[in-house]
């Protein structure tokens, strides 16, 4: 298969001080676009599955490559479900036609959005390039209880069908779009259409506004807060921030906001995602822990999307970038913002 080569650009205000966290990450390849067809395939529980028992096609529905050691014990178990299984506990319905999107992640926001986003937006062109309108995308049903779910799939205007983890479906002709990139990564000119798709459709009026700063907070999650955000909310306050909790708005007010920002500030999380919505060379700041040179997801998104980005860093207990909470010194974070957002 052919390779992209991406180049990223480095951070507004990077360091040498800084290069670990960076410099692995400015030149990587990825996969051109595919999309193949493949026929007789089953689903269960959001596994592809060949000959009722047998998983198969690893790559598209799991987010990392699996290792030999996984394949071949997965291998083993559904070879003796097939050689010891008297009856098959599932009825099969079948599906003439069907699209697969989604990998074992994507029923969390970040991974919707960019993961199955860009996939949806690879076959949605796939589509109207071929004139195939009968082909449906697949669903998982609890998917849909979310908001942003429904939007993305409304806004794409492709059938759907939603499917439910508890049967087994038999896809008579299933296309598949391969994942672009390891989660993380990009095609710098999908993640510009999906961008594109969005202001296209979004009624202008809506966007006349174009200075807001936006901080969004994580305050109200369980995990990954801003340990002292008392003193961190006053500063941000006196630079013009607006402090904006996501999870308390549905998808189309997070969209509009963001929209009419310049910049859109936060701590490693779900909702600098949205840093889809924003324009061209408009700003975007990440507070990340100190020695975190693994999550790059939004270094890497900014420099899809020519972006400015900035980065602050802040302790995290025991490097444990995902569960602890995040202590921001306020003196830094005072000059940074001095600097860079007068």
């Amino acid at each position: 298969m052919k390779h992209l080569k991406v180049n990223r650009t480095l951070p507004v205000n990077f360091s040498n001080y800084d290069k670990q966290l960076f410099l692995h990450e400015l030149s990587i390849k990825i996969k051109k676009p595919q999309i193949i067809k493949r026929r007789n395939i089953y689903i269960l529980n959001k596994e592809l599955k060949k000959f009722i028992y047998f998983k198969c096609h690893f790559q598209h529905w799991k987010l990392k490559k699996p290792s030999l050691t996984w394949k071949s014990k997965t291998f083993i178990k559904d070879l003796l479900k097939f050689l010891f299984s008297k009856n098959y506990e599932y009825s099969i319905e079948a599906i003439e036609k069907g699209i697969w999107i989604t990998n074992e992640k994507s029923n969390r926001y970040f991974h919707w959005m960019l993961d199955v986003g860009q996939r949806i937006q690879i076959v949605t062109e796939y589509l109207e390039k071929n004139k195939l309108i009968e082909y449906k995308l697949l669903i998982p049903q609890k998917y849909f209880e979310n908001d942003y779910v429904k939007s993305i799939i409304n806004l794409y205007k492709i059938d759907y069908i939603l499917i439910d983890d508890k049967k087994l479906y038999k896809i008579r002709e299933l296309l598949i779009p391969f994942q672009l990139a390891p989660s993380g990564n990009y095609n710098p000119e999908v993640v510009k259409a999906i961008r594109n798709t969005f202001y296209n459709s979004i009624v202008k009026a809506n966007i006349l506004i174009s200075d807001r700063k936006i901080w969004i907070t994580r305050q109200n999650s369980r995990l990954r807060k801003i340990k002292n955000f008392d003193e961190i909310e006053k500063i941000l306050t006196n630079f013009g921030f607006e402090i904006v909790d996501f999870d308390t708005m549905n998808f189309s007010e997070q969209i509009i906001t963001v929209m009419q920002a310049d910049t859109i500030g936060g701590i490693h999380g779900g909702g600098l995602a949205n840093m889809l919505f924003l324009k061209k060379d408009k700003k975007v700041i990440e507070i990340r822990g100190i020695n975190d040179q693994f999550n790059n997801c939004y270094f890497s998104l900014a420099s899809a999307l020519n972006l400015k980005y900035y980065y602050f860093l802040a302790s995290v207990k025991d490097n444990d970038f995902y569960h602890n909470d995040y202590e921001v010194d306020r003196e830094k974070f005072l000059y940074f913002l001095s600097r860079n957002f007068n």
